[in-house]
């Protein structure tokens, strides 16, 4: 008899926490609010003022500087939506971006890509 009653608590109790543990996991509750990706305005970051500048040779890129509405502890671009390849930026004052950019052609570009990170 004490054999069954402690195997139906045993039983019990990892129900309860099987269920806790999937209750939390579904909640979703996102701890960034500014977070997403798509190629439509999101509820992220606004990207304003892009400028680029020409390295010597003119075909080829050298720095893209840009505003965002607000902070990110990180931030990168990409221009190829095809290519992996990102480049890193840093913040020049708060919410002003520059980005060095190397061994991008004018010609290969066909879109900018912000991907910033609280």
């Amino acid at each position: 008899m004490f054999k069954l009653l402690r195997l139906q608590m045993i039983v019990l109790l990892a129900s309860i926490m099987f269920f806790v543990t999937y209750a939390f996991a579904s909640s979703d509750t996102n701890c960034f609010p500014k977070s997403g990706e798509s190629a439509a305005q999101i509820s992220g970051w606004n990207i304003t003022n892009a400028h680029y500048q020409l390295s010597d040779y003119d075909h080829e890129l050298r720095v893209v500087v840009f505003d965002l509405d607000g902070p990110a502890s990180q931030v990168f671009i990409r221009f190829d939506s095809a290519s992996d390849r990102a480049f890193s930026c840093y913040n020049v004052d708060s919410f002003h971006c520059s980005c060095k950019v190397e061994g991008v052609k004018l010609a290969d570009i066909n879109s900018l890509r912000v991907i910033a990170i609280i």
